[in-house]
């Protein structure tokens, strides 16, 4: 299935071929011969000036068989982005973090329907109910009727996790509980937080232990002091009278696990080994694949698509959707000031 993602607002892209749905037409032969094709493509994108950088990352089967990087980390000077490059993943940290969780439900440790109120007493909504109900799917899949900007204006106002968490308590739903699909970046980061509670372990100690050092991902992490470390980083840009310039900095912290994780090509083909050999790495299980396999679950119809018509769905931390290639598993993420987007 062709899996494209893209992140940042300089621009990650990572294109999958060679799953199952397609091992029929999908050979290696023709996945490298149309790789001259995906780099004409990346350069026109770069000379169109649609963005200033970005970076590709080909898997087919379990081989990483393509890393490239095309354009400039920051308008203006001369530092060119590679695979190497490390990006703001915005929400394309959402289906890392469900990977995450899915290997604390491998483990044990939780399960996908494990109820908030039982792995974090002190989170609550504004109702009692869905306070009571309300489950790691839940969050992860939109549906708890938090609002899809809810905890957003305080964190603008530069406020922290642990301040923003308690106080969406005061937020008035709005829709039914798990009848409504509202893009809350808070609400994941909760599902996500409560998820590593029982270990005892912040989120990001979980997700370097779980996820990030088994892979070798070492680029890779939540915490934004360590994209500071990395002298091969792309900045992220705005367009002013047409232009690109290097403006904005973000430090996504209170959100990370919707949309605080930085990463690059080079590390994201390593995961996407894992999630498409559902859990297997290197020959050896990490998680297990019933454990993997709800992440990609349709659970809320989102509408249809513009292009084809076709109906699109969310998952928990991931699109789910279904087209002429068969089964899409994707996610998108982008950074605009104060606020972070994906879908």
């Amino acid at each position: 299935m062709p899996l494209s993602l893209r992140a940042a607002a300089l621009g990650l892209t990572l294109l999958e071929l060679g799953s199952p749905a397609l091992a029929e037409t999908a050979t290696k032969e023709k996945v490298m011969a149309a790789i001259p094709e995906l780099e004409d493509l990346a350069k026109q994108v770069i000379a169109k000036g649609q963005v200033p950088g970005l970076s590709v990352a080909v898997v087919y089967k379990d081989e990483v068989v393509y890393l490239g990087g095309f354009g400039l980390r920051e308008i203006g000077k001369p530092g060119k982005v590679d695979a190497d490059t490390v990006f703001h993943l915005a929400s394309l940290a959402k289906p890392l973090s469900a990977t995450v969780v899915a290997a604390l439900v491998s483990d044990g440790i939780v399960s996908w329907d494990s109820r908030i109120a039982d792995l974090d007493p002190a989170f609550k909504l504004h109702d009692a109910y869905p306070t009571e109900q309300v489950t790691i799917t839940d969050l992860f899949n939109h549906r708890s009727g938090l609002s899809g900007n809810a905890g957003d204006d305080l964190e603008a106002l530069g406020f922290d996790r642990a301040a923003i968490l308690p106080r969406l308590h005061y937020l008035k739903p709005t829709s039914s509980f798990r009848a409504g699909y509202a893009y809350s970046n808070f609400g994941l980061t909760e599902g996500a937080v409560a998820a590593a509670k029982p270990t005892g372990k912040s989120w990001e100690d979980v997700c370097d232990e779980k996820l990030f050092k088994p892979l070798g991902m070492k680029s890779t992490s939540p915490r934004h002091a360590d994209f500071l470390t990395h002298e091969n980083r792309a900045e992220m840009h705005v367009p002013i009278d047409g232009k690109w310039t290097a403006l904005i900095k973000r430090n996504p912290d209170p959100q990370a696990p919707a949309g605080g994780t930085d990463s690059n090509a080079r590390d994201l083909a390593q995961w996407m080994r894992l999630v498409l050999a559902d859990g297997k790495y290197n020959g050896a299980q990490l998680i297990k694949q019933e454990a993997m396999a709800p992440m990609h679950q349709p659970l809320f119809d989102r509408g249809t698509n513009p292009v084809t018509g076709a109906h699109i769905f969310y998952g928990r931390g991931w699109n789910t959707d279904f087209s002429r290639y068969g089964t899409v598993w994707g996610h998108a993420g982008a950074f605009s000031p104060g606020r972070a987007h994906g879908g």
